[in-house]
Parts: structure tokens; sequence; C-alpha cells
């Protein structure tokens, strides 16, 4: 046992042999290691940022980080030769015909809409011209129509799809009436 007042070591005595002051009970227990703090490395474990298993801290001499280039490489649009006023204007007077698909290159269209005209009603056909007057916006090779931001295509559209509308109800009022009376 150990004098709590002198350091001096002795064995079963009530009293110190050296200074004569009084023998502690029982030994004091060593104290309790400390507690880990938040953030403080556990288990051995290396600070964060430090290098670990051996690796350096930082990049050997003579090597540099890559550099990343990043360039716009968006593809210009191509723009056709073709005018999406023009279009337009011949789809409103000759679209029964399919000109208007013949001058921006879909020749299927312009057939098919010729073929059209004489297996259905022509009214009919012209009610779908003015929908391919509002939404077509490229020639058959995929390049975009000059004047693409007129409004001339989508009045000429809308007049031919409501025109049509309008006769179809004039005529099917005319049909409808006298057969109520």
């Amino acid at each position: 046992m150990k004098c709590s007042n002198c350091g001096f070591e002795f064995s079963n005595a009530s009293v110190c042999p050296a200074c004569g002051s009084p023998a502690p009970a029982e030994p004091m227990p060593p104290p309790p290691p400390p507690q880990p703090q938040y953030g403080a490395p556990q288990y051995g474990a290396p600070p964060y940022g430090a290098p670990q298993y051996g690796a350096p801290a930082y990049p050997p001499p003579g090597y540099t980080q890559p550099t990343v280039v990043i360039q716009n490489t968006a593809p210009q649009e191509i723009m056709s030769d073709k005018s999406r006023n023009v279009f337009a204007l011949l789809g409103f007077f000759l679209g029964w015909l399919g000109i208007h698909d013949f001058y921006i290159g879909k020749v299927g269209n312009g057939i098919a809409t010729i073929l059209a005209n004489f297996l259905c009603s022509p009214a009919l056909v012209q009610f779908f011209v003015g929908i391919e007057l509002m939404t077509t916006h490229r020639d058959s090779d995929g390049a975009r129509l000059q004047d693409d931001n007129s409004p001339l295509a989508g009045i000429l559209g809308f007049l031919m799809i409501f025109g049509w509308i309008i006769v179809f109800g004039i005529i099917f009022m005319a049909i409808i009436l006298p057969a109520l009376n």
C-alpha cells in the first residue's frame, strides 16, 4: 500500500511508518480512461483527412491534376432553303393537290393527299391539310423551314380547320333542320 501523504510504500499497517498519517482503508482504483469527444478518432483510426494505409498525404512530385475542358458542342441547326410561308400559301390554295408537300420534299405525303381526294371527301382532306400547316416545321431532310416563327402558317391552318367546321355545320343544319319539321 502507498501512503497518500508522503508516497512511502508499506504493508499491513494502519499508520504510515514514515510520516504517521493514517493509511487508506482500501486501495484507490485507477482513474477511468477519458471519453472520446465528438469528432475525435476512435479505435485507433487516423483523423479525418489523414492518409490511410501508408498512402502519401499529397500526390508525388511531377503529378498534376487532370484538367477538364468542356466545350459547347451543341450542333448548329440546319436551315432549309424552303420557306414555311410559301408552304402555307401553297397548302391554303392548292392543298387538295398536295402541292405544299411536294414543295418541301414529302413526295409520299403529296401522293397520299391526291389519292385521299379521290377516295374520300376533299373537305376532309382540307381539314387535315390545315392541321398539317399548323404543325409542320421541317422539310423531308429534317431541316428547319425558313420563316419558322412567322404566324402565317398557323393562321391559315386555323382558318382551314375552322372554316371547314363551319361549312360542315351549315351542311349538317341544312340536312337535319328540315327533317325535324
